[in-house]
């Protein structure tokens, strides 16, 4: 199977936008927060790149 061809949706490509917000009172600055030896947005990126449907994924957040 070639890359954003699923057997579903045929040969249409699917954009994965993640808006993570830093901000938050209770856990400040999460998205960068360590987890299990890495930030906690890299567990939705690497689970993002995992499917086969999404062609492209766009991450936005304010944390650096």
């Amino acid at each position: 199977m070639v890359r954003g061809e699923s057997p579903v949706y045929g040969d249409k490509s699917f954009l994965a936008i993640t808006p993570a917000r830093g901000g938050s009172k209770g856990v400040p600055r999460k998205n960068i927060r360590m987890l299990a030896g890495r930030p906690l947005l890299a567990w939705t990126v690497a689970e993002a790149k995992k499917s086969r449907y999404i062609d492209r994924l766009i991450l936005s957040s304010e944390d650096r």
